[in-house]
């Protein structure tokens, strides 16, 4: 909802809606990154995921508080706790689907499992 907000709220263009969305965009990755070798290492996924939903919670409670007249940086700066956890739910969100199944069952259990993604993004 960023790039709505910045261009209802705030009056910005596309372009600079879209760099005011940069700073969600490059921490996704590196935290998916540095949460997937946590559970390579510890061969655990649940406190990551917990970490992951309390992140997002807490992210999602100050992008509640954005204003119209808020300054560029505070609005990049509020994004980045949701965009962490949302990180860390991208990547270990599979785990638990393929945790209780046999392996001759991971191809449908990916396939459903990012149907059902995919579908709740739309």
């Amino acid at each position: 909802f960023i790039p709505v907000y910045t261009q209802a709220c705030r009056g910005a263009s596309p372009t600079h809606s879209g760099v005011l969305l940069l700073p969600c965009a490059t921490l996704m990755m590196p935290s998916g990154i540095v949460a997937s070798i946590v559970i390579a290492k510890t061969g655990k996924y649940r406190p990551q995921l917990w970490l992951a939903w309390v992140l997002m919670m807490a992210g999602s409670g100050l992008l509640a508080t954005l204003t119209a007249d808020m300054n560029n940086s505070r609005v990049a700066g509020l994004q980045l706790i949701a965009s962490i956890g949302m990180g860390i739910i991208l990547v270990c969100a599979v785990f638990p689907v393929l945790a209780p199944i046999t392996v001759d069952l991971n191809p449908q259990a990916l396939s459903f499992f990012m149907f059902i993604r995919f579908f709740a993004q739309v």
